[in-house]
């Protein structure tokens, strides 16, 4: 094998090296710039509009936090270009000292910095902070309104630092003021198990109050509950109950549960025209499933009359 191809096969594999490196290099700091903004998007939140206030401890604990997620993406640059440490451009050691300190120790936090002034300066993220900063006043004050709203964006993450804990501690407030949604909220809080421990019966007890109130939302999903036996004793007869105020108030997922309860003759008697009247009133409400049933019940009974008794 001649000099000519050695020397070749080596400059090959040494543009192979390079391009690995960089490669490395652009993968490792664009992962710590996603991790950096992801993270500094949520700080506006935590040093400004934290409700238990904000100290000097605090901010120099958040902005150490930054610097230490940024250092793995940096650790992985810094191996890269230890790997290539043959390159001829950088034989040099102060050269190649120079570079892996400013790479190591300089654009983490560079990059961190920008993210941070970007989502700082983003007109969404102010006008999110102002809003959740006036609900967070009017909580504090006793709102029970704020103080539901402000749990729903905790929970969501919007305008504030996404909190399971801080929606619960929010909305257990505002529903012990008697506030229906946030007694919803609650129900559903214990039902999915999010911020609390799961448990289907204090679920049902959250939707019962916030049901009693007439909050239709609450009614069709108790209902559900009632028809299923979940965290309650199993009752077609109360879920047509529930479905029922729920369908009043125009509530479509509810009108075509009632259709289909009447269709199989769950809790009433079988009755394909009450079926088709509530599939109608849900339909005329742009609710799809009720669309797919009524021609459904239409290929299969046209007339619509036929009737028998079932048993709860």
């Amino acid at each position: 094998m001649s000099v000519f191809t050695v020397q070749k096969r080596n400059d090959q594999r040494n543009s192979m090296h390079l391009a690995a490196t960089f490669a490395l290099f652009a993968i490792g700091y664009l992962g710590g710039l996603v991790v950096s903004a992801c993270f500094a998007w949520q700080m506006p939140e935590k040093l400004l509009l934290a409700h238990k206030g904000v100290t000097h401890g605090s901010l120099a604990l958040t902005l150490a936090a930054s610097v230490i997620l940024s250092l793995p993406t940096a650790l992985f640059g810094y191996l890269s270009l230890r790997c290539q440490s043959n390159m001829q451009w950088l034989n040099a050691m102060p050269a190649r000292s120079g570079l892996r300190t400013g790479i190591v120790l300089g654009l983490p936090v560079i990059a961190f910095a920008v993210s941070f002034a970007a989502s700082s300066c983003s007109p969404y993220w102010q006008t999110e902070k102002l809003v959740s900063a006036a609900l967070r006043q009017s909580a504090n004050a006793g709102d029970a309104d704020a103080q539901n709203k402000l749990g729903w964006r905790y929970s969501n993450g919007v305008g504030a630092i996404r909190s399971r804990e801080e929606a619960i501690y929010w909305w257990e407030k505002s529903a012990a003021q008697g506030f229906a949604k946030a007694q919803h909220n609650l129900g559903l809080a214990y039902g999915n198990g999010r911020g609390v421990k799961a448990d289907k019966r204090d679920a049902a007890k959250w939707l019962d109050l916030a049901s009693e109130q007439g909050y239709d939302p609450s009614q069709l999903v108790l209902a559900k509950m009632y028809y299923s036996g979940i965290g309650v004793d199993q009752s077609y007869s109360k879920a047509i109950e529930l479905f029922t105020k729920a369908g009043r108030q125009g509530n479509a997922e509810a009108l075509f549960a009632l259709g289909g309860m009447h269709k199989a003759g769950q809790g009433v008697a079988v009755s394909l025209a009450e079926a088709r009247s509530h599939y109608l009133k849900a339909a005329a409400l742009n609710y799809d499933p009720a669309q797919l049933a009524l021609r459904s019940l239409d290929a299969s009974a046209p007339d619509g009359l036929r009737t028998s008794v079932s048993v709860d």
